[in-house]
């Protein structure tokens, strides 16, 4: 299981007159969350991997939160706020990495190849540094450094596709998060890209594939349980689904989606990068 975990070095040196509301501290989190998460998923992907229960979502927080990115994004909040910031990045990871797998992880590995240098430096580093002292140091840094220091922007192999939640796990998830139709959607969206990918169909219609994760989510839910989250249901689906496009890399900024002659959206693996 993902731990509880605050930042505690979010800079405070600021005054009251900058303070900003709850609802932009969930906006800051959310886009912090959103630039980082290939790092927040290879980086506990590795920790949950090679079994470190007494450290996870607390040290990856602290290490994201000492980002560039990050600190230009907090640099105005004034130190009532602070917290607020910490627990909802905190929050924001645990409910949509809580059933972290390897389709996931690889999935990030992959965009990462697209990244610079300097960025898989930073991460490998880290990996290493919270590892350190443990047996598993040395297996972890090489299998990571195996996939993240290619000299390609491929694998080179298919990404592993993990099953469908049984009724089960979807019963769990249910009882045991908070928004279980976000966190549906992320691994269905991930899932799919992924089989995509790997069987060579990179660029495809965004409707049609976004219908059929809605299709593939609504399984998991009765139509009493759907008609009681109402609107809810249409917007955690897209958030998820959007949080599973920026795990590939996908978004429209950087063309990860563009439009067809017809007015479409069509998605394109080819274009994959991080933030």
């Amino acid at each position: 299981m993902i731990g509880q975990g605050k930042v505690d070095n979010i800079p405070s040196d600021y005054s009251e007159n900058n303070e900003i509301s709850t609802a932009s501290a969930k906006t800051i989190a959310t886009e912090i969350h959103d630039y980082y998460i290939h790092e927040i998923v290879v980086a506990l992907g590795c920790l949950l991997r090679w079994s470190r229960p007494n450290k996870g979502l607390s040290e990856v927080v602290k290490w994201i939160a000492s980002g560039k990115y990050a600190l230009s994004k907090i640099k105005s909040i004034a130190v009532s706020k602070k917290d607020d910031v910490s627990s909802l990045l905190t929050e924001s990871i645990r409910e949509t990495q809580s059933r972290l797998d390897v389709t996931a992880i690889k999935a990030s590995i992959r965009t990462l190849l697209h990244s610079s240098q300097s960025k898989r430096n930073d991460l490998m580093k880290f990996v290493e540094a919270i590892l350190a002292g443990d047996p598993s140091q040395t297996g972890a840094v090489k299998t990571l450094r195996d996939d993240l220091m290619k000299k390609t922007i491929e694998l080179g192999y298919p990404i592993p596709i993990m099953p469908q939640p049984t009724s089960a796990q979807v019963a769990e998830i249910n009882k045991q998060q908070k928004d279980p139709v976000k966190l549906l959607s992320v691994t269905a969206t991930i899932r799919e890209l992924a089989i995509k990918l790997n069987q060579g169909e990179l660029v495809f219609d965004k409707q049609t594939f976004e219908l059929g994760i809605k299709n593939e989510v609504l399984k998991f839910f009765t139509e009493e349980e759907t008609k009681k989250l109402g609107g809810l249901f249409p917007k955690h689906l897209q958030e998820g689904i959007t949080l599973g496009f920026l795990n590939f890399g996908l978004c429209r900024k950087n063309n990860g989606w563009r439009k067809d002659s017809n007015g479409r959206d069509i998605v394109d693996l080819n274009n994959s990068r991080p933030e």
